[in-house]
């Protein structure tokens, strides 16, 4: 017996599928485990493909039958609102008020100093 007589694997001019694969690709075709960039990598896949579907014009026809090109955000909040109108009962103004921008408060401190700020604790020079 001869020994260190591998058989080395033949080269070929073949392209592999895996050649022309991302890491991610690769991963994701043969359902291997996913790694913690791969999950944010989906997610940002999913924000951009949502972010692109609400900003895609699309043709409606009104009730004068114009056509006009609406965006896929406002026919979200159109059908949004028009749900909350015909159910009433499950309105949630709390989102409805994110959504226009009224959950912001505003407060107005006048601080001048740490020791008005944090009273006595604050050591003062003597």
């Amino acid at each position: 017996m001869a020994y260190g007589n591998k058989r080395k694997p033949k080269k070929t001019n073949k392209v592999k599928v895996t050649d022309l694969m991302t890491g991610f690709e690769v991963r994701t075709f043969f359902g291997y485990k996913r790694t913690a960039a791969d999950e944010v990598k989906t997610e940002q896949a999913l924000t951009n493909a949502v972010k692109k579907r609400l900003a895609k014009n699309v043709e409606v026809k009104t009730k004068e039958g114009e056509v006009v090109n609406v965006s896929g955000a406002d026919l979200l909040v159109d059908a949004k609102f028009q749900h909350d109108l015909e159910n009433p009962g499950e309105i949630d103004l709390t989102k409805w008020g994110k959504a226009a921008g009224e959950d912001t408060s505003t407060t107005n401190l006048n601080v001048v100093g740490a020791d008005e700020l944090f009273g006595d604790i604050v050591n003062k020079k003597k």
